[in-house]
């Protein structure tokens, strides 16, 4: 399985891929098309093997009205709250991985005490 965390300020989200072998330059080539077919001013990715470390591509301008300031694999980012957006996508994986739970079901059924 590989995990790709993809974030284009604002936008953070997770994708579940089917086994690819990413390496640097690979993901950069792929990106740069994204970024450019997009108008994009900045995309950054971690991808995730199995098999390998993860591989860590940043391409882009910190600041678009200067495009000789490249992002780096080492600059911070700020990704907003995704706490229900992962909560979200956590419970929608149970719910995929277990016939026993649904969408419908409402939180006492699942913890009778509270």
């Amino acid at each position: 399985m590989v995990l790709l965390f993809l974030t284009i300020f604002p936008i953070s989200c997770q994708l579940q891929l089917p086994q690819i072998n990413f390496d640097e330059g690979t993901l950069e080539y792929e990106l740069e098309e994204v970024r450019y077919k997009y108008n994009l001013p900045t995309i950054t990715v971690a991808v995730k093997n199995n098999d390998g470390p993860p591989v860590f591509c940043s391409i882009g301008y910190r600041n678009v009205k200067d495009d000789d300031n490249y992002v780096t694999n080492n600059d911070k980012w700020h990704i907003s709250s995704i706490a229900k957006s992962m909560t979200a996508t956590l419970t929608a994986k149970l719910i995929e991985i277990n016939p026993s739970l649904s969408w419908d079901l409402k939180l006492i059924d699942v913890f009778p005490e509270l």
